[in-house]
């Protein structure tokens, strides 16, 4: 059933991208997400009935998503929307209402779906804004519970006299601080390399669509997982340990075009491992 909604939800948006599309280039028009729920509603699910399989919420979250892409778009902060893939696209949807969380029970009500058995790492507080379900290429499920806990964020204060620091990314070190502290590049994609060409080769000698090229296929994806979890994981603890435990004020770090680095044939793989971006990011 989870399946079925995120490819229900697939559908949505590329059908929405290609209603947008036509529209401003015979038209010259601009849709709003609330114009975008009314083609879904009208014309959609009357061509398409199996569209009601999925919450209309669902749906409705696609606009919103397809909405602020284009808003992005405009602002120059991204590149104009692009379909959707069945293989490559990450596969989730968003439930916004109606969803529950029992922590005794260990399970968790997804519209559409039902009361699903979950591991809750902890207990949440607060009131259930909205459930995200990802299925992963491995077949791992997860259920992102964003809780609203009524405490407003704390404005930013910077003393007079402020604690400051530098951080240089590298590919040996991956973060080296100017007080003193560096953090050594877990380098997990080295680490596993050679199993994952192993896995490679075998998967290339096997017949596509059969039941050992599929499960040869869902082990490479699982150690794929693996070794963006242990990469994630290390980036975690040593941001952490920047941002809070260090209780500094200010962090400075360089501007790196870690796309244009990419360019570079020799290099790219090893700065692909180093997630400099994802660096930057978790610091912001």
């Amino acid at each position: 059933m989870m399946t079925r909604i995120i490819g229900c939800c697939r559908f949505t948006y590329n059908r929405l991208l290609e209603y947008c599309s036509k529209s401003y280039k015979r038209r010259g028009e601009s849709h709003t997400s609330f114009d975008l729920n009314n083609f879904i509603c009208h014309a959609l699910k009357k061509a398409y009935p199996w569209l009601s399989d999925a919450p209309a919420q669902s749906l409705q979250c696609v606009s919103a998503d397809l909405s602020n892409a284009f808003k992005a778009f405009f602002r120059k902060n991204a590149d104009y929307p692009k379909y959707k893939s069945k293989h490559r696209s990450r596969k989730s949807f968003r439930i916004p209402q109606r969803g529950k969380v029992d922590v005794e029970g260990s399970r968790i009500y997804v519209q559409g779906v039902g009361w699903v058995d979950a591991v809750i790492h902890r207990k949440p507080f607060g009131k259930l804004k909205n459930i995200t379900v990802t299925v992963n290429p491995s077949g791992t499920v997860y259920a992102s519970c964003l809780f609203d806990n009524g405490n407003e964020a704390p404005s930013p204060v910077v003393p007079d006299n402020p604690k400051v620091i530098g951080v240089d990314l590298n590919l040996e070190r991956i973060a080296v601080c100017s007080h003193g502290i560096d953090y050594e590049n877990p380098k997990t994609l080295k680490q596993y390399e050679k199993k994952l060409k192993h896995l490679q080769r075998l998967l290339s000698k096997k017949k596509k669509g059969s039941n050992n090229w599929r499960n040869l296929k869902k082990e490479i994806a699982s150690l794929h997982e693996k070794i963006t979890s242990i990469r994630k994981d290390a980036i975690h603890k040593m941001t952490k340990q920047i941002v809070c435990d260090s209780q500094i004020d200010v962090i400075v770090t360089e501007n790196l075009d870690v796309s244009g680095m990419m360019k570079n044939g020799k290099l790219a793989k090893h700065i692909a491992d180093a997630s400099f971006y994802e660096v930057r990011r978790q610091l912001e």
